[in-house]
């Protein structure tokens, strides 16, 4: 019976998964990555991922849909399969009927069934974990059979050559596994279990082995000890989950984690989550006190510890990367509902599964991508606007990877060298450079200081593109121009005016609104279809095409309604057209947009430089609605919003001189005076406030 259910509830939810996957490559962060390591029979980034590497290739050569979509069927069958396991390892536990609802709370959860449906190894490192705690679990409960723990020692290896994080739980089922042992083991057996260990973990020697040939793809080229420790150690990451952790004081993130983390799990489940699991690890502790600690252990340091040692800041970008990690607890906490649930007895059953139904439901609307081409049509409409030949330069994970699967996976565009901007200075980068684009002449150098980027641009002989998402130093300190491209930026030693709108060759699937999006990555795509507007429409304002102007400033709001300097750019645009009223709106609404970012700064725990330059371009924006107040003969109006530039930044110089303005309209010399001598002790040099304080002293004294 319960293996009958076990198939049922693989069949169900993998029918589920299969019909809300999406229909390719999936904007998740290192899923383009992934597949085109898969292909190549590459190295993926550290470290290095050698099992989910080998049965990605696998994936790959079965002639089913497109590579992604293959590749995608692992996470789908993981995930399926895990379902159908969970119920057999809680049914030690509780009867068949709380076992199932329990296990249909863990099919339905958003973060589960949304890491079923992309391309990570998210849900093959569940299944791992559900076989070692149903393989400990059988050995506690039901056989003290020493082949368990044979088994446990070589799927635990075998499991941390998928993720590393397995080794989070360890502690809580050593405690078990002690527990359950009245006399010790013997030696023998404790030598043959560590062999097992080491057979499973063997599959790291994938990386060594792989590398030495010089694949495609080659990250970090872990051909020899010391690289290969740096990458399986993540050295290259400062041994953290990721680089936006470091900057932070160790622990200073955590308070925001751990809340974020209880808000996810209480949506998980319908809000019936935490409490529920509460309950069931006191009523555990009380029928099963070791199997209660052992759980608990793990689950503290799968969850609380893992978020204390990420420190990752909340911004949406960080918190979509942490949310993935909170699943290796969640199975622990999952086992504390359902004995929440068996407690409560038959009645309590009945009540609860249709929440379970609701939950299903309210998960279905935010996770179905069965529609989403935002990842592909994005990697095919920036390449459609390159010259041929040309080279592309891009930074951000979903971005760049999407055009890595483009090119060498479905092998379009075969003539664009595409750079990544954040590797382009390491070693092993430049020389995996070599093999992609053999033959064909290359400078490669750092991509984000000025001045090697100036070589960068001098020494390549190629047209050169940034995607919108590159990060670049102020133009004033590059020897060329950067003409917006849509999705990119064009380089050429001069301005070049815009000739054709590269939106009229783009393919846009799908409802391209940032905010109607529950998951950051694909609301992140959005965005680069938005900044793409908002770049076209400043050049076009600099041409004075302001028609065309406000149509692409309006395009980029219908994207991204919350845009500060797109309401900028309207503001001006309404301004130099002397429509003062519509200025005065529109700066209005990017002063109001400026104080949400800077609001969302503080919330986030952003470094000081970027809550600064919101600060410096809030003060412009309240400096150029004082003039447009001005305009309107709102002096007083004019006066206070020129105060809170200054509050934003006392060293706005311009707010400081319109001051000085525009009580010289009144011939209140005094305070003229005053503000001239503020805008001397800000720049010394400003040969307008040095004329004017002259003749306002002069007027003074008469």
């Amino acid at each position: 019976m319960k293996f009958r259910i076990f198939l049922l509830l693989f069949i169900f939810s993998f029918a589920v998964y299969l019909y809300t996957a999406p229909p390719g490559l999936v904007a998740y962060r290192d899923a383009g990555e992934m597949v085109t390591v898969f292909q190549t029979l590459g190295i993926a980034h550290p470290p290095g991922y050698p099992l989910y590497s080998v049965l990605g290739k696998i994936a790959t050569l079965f002639s089913l849909g497109n590579i992604g979509y293959r590749v995608n069927l692992i996470s789908l069958i993981a995930g399926s399969l895990a379902v159908g396991l969970f119920f057999l390892t809680l049914t030690y536990l509780v009867d068949p009927l709380t076992a199932l609802i329990t296990t249909l709370f863990l099919a339905s959860g958003y973060l589960y069934w949304y890491l079923s449906i992309v391309q990570e190894m998210y849900s093959l490192n569940i299944l791992f974990v559900l076989l070692i705690v149903f393989v400990s679990l059988r050995y506690q409960l039901l056989t003290r059979d020493y082949k368990l723990i044979y088994l446990f020692s070589f799927l635990f290896g075998l499991g941390l050559g998928n993720r590393l994080d397995l080794v989070l739980i360890l502690p809580g089922l050593f405690y078990l596994l002690w527990k359950a042992n009245r006399q010790k083991f013997a030696l023998r057996s404790l030598f043959i279990a560590f062999r097992l260990f080491l057979l499973g973990f063997s599959v790291y020697l994938y990386l060594p082995i792989r590398s030495a040939t010089g694949p495609l793809l080659d990250w970090n080229h872990p051909a020899n000890l010391a690289r290969l420790w740096a990458t399986i150690s993540r050295k290259t990451h400062g041994g953290t989950l990721d680089l936006l952790s470091q900057g932070y004081n160790s622990g200073a993130n955590f308070l925001p984690g751990i809340l974020f983390y209880f808000q996810n799990l209480m949506k998980e489940y319908f809000y019936l989550g935490l409490p529920l699991g509460i309950f069931g690890l006191y009523s555990l502790f009380r029928k099963y006190r070791n199997l209660a600690i052992g759980t608990f252990l793990a689950w503290l340091i799968s969850g609380p510890v893992f978020i204390y040692l990420s420190n990752l800041p909340p911004n949406p970008h960080a918190l979509a990367i942490l949310e993935a990690h909170f699943l290796l607890s969640y199975i622990f906490y999952l086992f504390w509902i359902g004995f929440g649930i068996f407690s409560f007895g038959k009645s309590g059953k009945y009540i609860i599964l249709p929440i379970v139904i609701l939950n299903f439901i309210f998960h279905y609307l935010q996770v179905n991508k069965r529609d989403n081409f935002f990842v592909l049509d994005y990697s095919r409409n920036l390449f459609s606007t390159l010259e041929p030949n040309s080279i592309i330069v891009a930074r951000e994970d979903v971005q760049l990877f999407s055009l890595w699967n483009r090119r060498i996976v479905e092998r379009k565009r075969p003539d664009v060298i595409v750079i990544a901007q954040g590797l382009s200075a390491s070693p092993w980068y430049q020389e995996q450079n070599k093999r992609w684009y053999r033959g064909r002449k290359i400078f490669l150098t750092n991509t984000k200081e000025a001045e090697t980027l100036n070589q960068f641009f001098s020494l390549n002989e190629k047209k050169i593109y940034f995607s919108s998402d590159s990060e670049l130093p102020n133009e004033n300190l590059l020897k060329f121009k950067l003409n917006p491209q849509g999705l990119s930026l064009e380089t050429s030693s001069e301005t070049k005016k815009i000739e054709f709108s590269p939106y009229e060759f783009y393919s846009l699937r799908g409802n391209y609104r940032y905010f109607e999006h529950y998951d950051f990555f694909s609301s992140d795509l959005i965005e680069e279809y938005a900044k793409g507007y908002q770049q076209l429409a400043f050049n076009y304002l600099k041409e004075g095409n302001y028609e065309e102007a406000k149509k692409k400033f309006f395009f980029a709001l219908t994207m991204q309604p919350d845009f500060p300097i797109v309401y900028s750019g309207l503001g001006y645009l309404y301004f130099v057209q002397n429509r003062f009223l519509e200025a005065e709106k529109f700066y209005s609404y990017a002063a109001n947009s400026y104080i949400n970012l800077l609001q969302k700064a503080e919330e986030y725990r952003s470094f000081p430089e970027v809550k600064e330059t919101i600060k410096f371009d809030l003060a412009n924006t309240y400096n150029n609605l004082g003039v447009v107040y001005e305009r309107l003969n709102r002096e007083n109006d004019a006066l206070a919003t020129y105060q809170k530039a200054l509050e934003y930044n006392p060293r706005n110089v311009d707010a400081q001189f319109n001051i000085a303005v525009v009580y010289w309209k009144r011939n209140n010399w005094k305070e003229v005076i005053t503000a001239l001598e503020k805008v001397l002790a800000i720049n010394p040099e400003h040969q307008a406030a040095r004329n004017y304080l002259i003749l306002a002293r002069g007027k003074l004294k008469k």
